[in-house]
């Protein structure tokens, strides 16, 4: 979003147009995630959440792509490291991570795990 963007660049003199629309980007996807999992988690058939991946995702995500999680549990732990198949790591020393972004500009989002039968 254009203005969300300009928002960013005025809020951090000096920012380049593509990283404020990277940082854009990802806090509108943390936002429409974190509604998805709020919403979802209401719902009494819904267990759990499996992370799904964009077109060409990156090393990490790929990683990440049809983990599934509880209601309520983590994709990647404050304190915990993600390692990808090529050893490439991602250490996440900021913040549980229960729903994407994983990173700056993740496009990943998640799917309701509903209970069998529902």
């Amino acid at each position: 979003d254009e203005k969300l963007s300009a928002a960013v660049a005025r809020a951090i003199p000096g920012i380049s147009q593509a990283k404020a629309d990277a940082i854009a980007s990802s806090e509108t996807s943390r936002a429409y995630n974190a509604g998805q999992v709020r919403a979802y988690s209401m719902s009494e058939f819904v267990t759990g959440f499996r992370w799904v991946v964009a077109d060409d995702p990156c090393p990490f995500c790929r990683e990440l792509s049809g983990k599934i999680v509880a209601k309520g549990g983590m994709f990647l732990p404050k304190g915990s490291t993600l390692i990808t198949s090529d050893g490439a790591e991602l250490h996440n020393d900021y913040e549980d991570v229960g729903f994407p972004p994983v990173h700056v500009a993740c496009r990943c989002h998640l799917a309701p795990v509903y209970k069998e039968g529902a």
